[in-house]
């Protein structure tokens, strides 16, 4: 997963995965070895139909991909608002086995979404529909409108007076307005709370990273002395990186915390950033440099994480983080040579589970430190997966060696990839002391699904 390195090693290696890209030439030399951006589809990729059935079967060893918790469905700043008098976006997303329609409220700033189609006749409100100058949503079929909050406000062509328009509109024969999810801005993005039994959120966005990426807060790890790293930065956008529709599984990830041993394996690999390219098996003799990890998972309500984390977060962050829904993971990562780690490389990523969909990574380095969220939404099929990172510092050097560091994590996470996408889920898997917390992870897992989570899929025609 992601991972870091810094000081002279990771010079050392840009120089080397620099010259090693230029002997292997230009982009289209690489092909599909080349780690892009791939278009936001909620459905597979109609060429690799030929697999469907296999993954079908796949995915059957899977519990239900939607879970009870929060899903990213967009950037925000896709959701405009419509200039004084102007018309604002309406957005389409099908995710969670759902239509949804998205769109910003012009009078409270914030993301609203529902159902897509009118409870009418059901036309499908992101298609066509706009949001007035007025705030409200308007149905392109029969021109009704919405308020924020899924209301009926108005029907154009009622009859009739003041009093019988509201009847018709408010009174106890108006039938049922649009069906509403709670939605929040959080780093950039647009997350909407599902519950298969309509219950409202059960644990909040983490808003004390909001707070230190605004530079109010103190950082998110403690220093490489193991000191606290109450400093305050600003920190801005980087990078986004759509990894588009993939046919894995939100708990895929939820069981990478739980399995300690791959790092040591399929991580111990270095491979060029930005590429899946390996270095070549002449270069590694001659240099016999490896990943080494030190890997440590916590629940938020352990005990041993609140101690941790009052000592590296703070006491308002600490307080904050100290809930059952998360998971904390760290990972001391560095260099080693013939297999013994160079303690100068050394530093510790922090990772955070923010339910089974959302992952939040702070991944410091010599100079600066950036942030990742990675995010997992079940679409038809499969998910959609998209990375967007943050930069506490401006300087051009410290963005260009965040950009380095991330084509490292990139490379590493497409390696992780490739494994999911071709797995099953077994019930009894063959655990092993060394393995790591993997049954932990998943009774953590569980709390996730309610009654009605066993007819989602059913309910809502999840192709799983």
């Amino acid at each position: 997963m992601f991972l870091f390195l810094e000081g002279w090693p990771a010079l050392l290696l840009a120089l080397l995965a620099g010259g090693f890209l230029l002997l292997r030439g230009a982009k289209w030399a690489l092909g599909d070895k080349l780690l892009r951006d791939r278009p936001i589809r909620w459905e597979p990729d109609p060429r690799e139909e030929r697999r469907a059935a296999h993954d079908r079967k796949r995915h059957a060893s899977y519990p239900n991909p939607v879970s009870n918790t929060w899903y990213m469905l967009c950037d925000s700043d896709e959701l405009a608002v419509g200039r004084a008098g102007g018309k604002g976006k309406v957005l389409e997303v099908r995710a969670l086995g759902h239509t949804f329609a998205l769109w910003r409220d012009p009078a409270s700033g914030k993301p609203v979404v529902h159902e897509a189609f009118c409870p009418h006749l059901g036309a499908n409100l992101a298609v066509g529909g706009v949001v007035n100058g007025a705030g409200k949503l308007v149905c392109p079929f029969h021109a009704w409108e919405f308020n924020a909050d899924g209301s009926v406000h108005d029907v154009p062509y009622l009859k009739g007076d003041a009093a019988e328009r509201a009847r018709c509109l408010g009174g106890k024969g108006a039938g049922r307005g649009l069906t509403m999810y709670p939605a929040e801005d959080f780093m950039g993005v647009v997350m909407v709370w599902f519950h298969a039994d309509g219950a409202p959120p059960e644990f909040p966005l983490p808003r004390f990273i909001e707070e230190e990426l605004a530079g109010r807060a103190p950082s998110s790890a403690a220093g490489k002395d193991g000191a606290p790293a109450h400093v305050s930065h600003s920190w801005t956008p980087h990078l986004r990186w759509d990894l588009g529709h993939l046919r894995l599984h939100p708990t895929d990830w939820v069981d990478q915390a739980g399995d300690h041993a791959h790092f040591h394996t399929l991580h111990s690999r270095i491979v060029i950033p930005w590429t899946t390219v390996e270095l070549p098996p002449w270069f590694c003799r001659l240099f016999p440099l490896s990943i080494c990890h030190e890997l440590r998972t916590y629940r938020g309500s352990d005990a041993a994480w609140a101690e941790k984390a009052a000592r590296d977060l703070g006491p308002a962050a600490a307080a904050a983080a100290a809930d059952g829904r998360y998971i904390f993971f760290t990972d001391v990562a560095g260099l080693a040579w013939r297999g013994k780690p160079l303690a100068s490389t050394l530093s510790e990523t922090l990772e955070m589970y923010v339910g089974p969909a959302l992952m939040i990574f702070h991944i410091p380095f010599t100079l600066g430190a950036f942030k990742v969220l990675v995010s997992t939404t079940p679409a038809e099929q499969g998910s959609v997966m998209r990375v967007r990172t943050f930069c506490n510092s401006g300087n051009p050097l410290v963005r260009a060696l965040a950009w380095l560091l991330a084509g490292l994590s990139g490379s590493q996470l497409a390696s992780d990839i490739a494994i999911m996408e071709n797995k099953i889920r077994l019930a009894k898997p063959q655990i092993k002391p060394f393995d790591g917390p993997y049954m932990r992870t998943n009774a953590w897992l569980k709390q996730f699904y309610s009654e009605g989570s066993a007819k989602t899929a059913d309910r809502y025609c999840l192709d799983w």
